[in-house]
């Protein structure tokens, strides 16, 4: 009967005579989501978002008539359920025993590494599907041409919706930026108030960055032969994700924009490691427990998923 603690083919670790064991040398990426979601802590089940509109412009009041009071108006919701996710390892203790190069005693240093890419794909899975299932407080995905606003009347914008989406989807080029830095120029919150975000991100897929420091990196127009003036040069901060799904999918950020995309440490990696006394042998796995959504897309314009 095989050894349930020893799977795979580790005959080499015992073998004499072997030079070197490569193992993972290559330096692992530094970190990622925590520059695209707003990292939080929660010590609940779930953490929920509720949406608002709030008060809207002033009225004008006339002599010796009342002041009209306004008021807030509840919006959409938005959950973040976290799950747990774990890893383990197993071995015999003959394999430790036996293992000419110390492979047996680095091998749970990998399951660190094993949920911190995890925590990376998570991170990074509201954006791959915000144009598909991930959807924010309003009931519209991450990235839509049709945001519905609470009560838009409020303010001095009255369309009923709002877009942070080209209506086409576009490949990353000049104009695209451009029409998505006017696009952000007329966002307003749910009562229809003007605010404030101005890109300063571009977030993109690996495969686009030599087009992208093309594009920015000059400080004349690249689409041209002539010396005209790169209206985009210095705007905005590239930066590659290498968690994206896509290669074709690029946005842009506002810095400093809060509750939008969201991740929630419910509880930090765990490492564990405990004896199998009826088969000799040892146990190692790692847990954690968090989560990763979308509560709203102000401060995010895309171009192409």
């Amino acid at each position: 009967m095989a050894n349930p603690l020893m799977s795979g083919n580790v005959g080499t670790l015992f073998a004499p005579g072997i030079n070197q064991i490569l193992y993972n040398e290559l330096p692992d990426l530094p970190e990622e989501y925590s520059q695209l979601c707003q990292v939080e802590t929660s010590e609940h089940q779930f953490e929920q978002d509720q949406v608002f509109a709030g008060l809207g412009l002033a009225r004008l009041k006339r002599e010796l008539v009342g002041i009209e009071y306004d008021q807030i108006v509840q919006g959409g919701s938005k959950r973040y359920t976290h799950d747990v996710y774990a890893l383990g390892w197993a071995h015999s203790l003959e394999v430790m025993e036996d293992d000419r190069y110390a492979v047996v005693r680095e091998t749970p240093r990998q399951l660190a590494r094993s949920i911190r890419h995890k925590v990376e794909a998570a991170g990074f899975a509201p954006w791959n599907t915000g144009f598909t299932t991930t959807t924010t407080a309003d009931g519209e995905t991450l990235f839509d041409t049709a945001h519905p606003l609470i009560d838009p009347a409020k303010g001095d914008i009255t369309t009923a919706t709002q877009s942070n989406y080209l209506n086409q989807a576009a490949d990353l080029s000049i104009t695209a930026i451009q029409n998505i830095l006017l696009m952000a120029e007329s966002q307003v919150d749910e009562a229809g108030m003007r605010v404030t975000s101005s890109p300063t991100d571009l977030w993109m897929a690996p495969d686009l960055q030599f087009l992208a420091q093309k594009l920015m990196g000059s400080q004349f127009d690249p689409d041209t032969g002539n010396n005209a003036i790169n209206p985009i040069a210095g705007r905005l901060t590239p930066h590659i994700g290498h968690w994206f799904t896509s290669s074709t999918i690029w946005f842009l950020k506002a810095a400093g924009v809060r509750n939008n995309v969201k991740f929630f440490w419910r509880r930090r990696p765990v490492t564990m490691t405990w004896d199998d006394n009826e088969v000799l042998g040892s146990k190692h796995a790692i847990h954690a427990r968090f989560s990763a959504n979308a509560t709203d897309y102000r401060g995010l314009w895309a171009g192409h998923s």
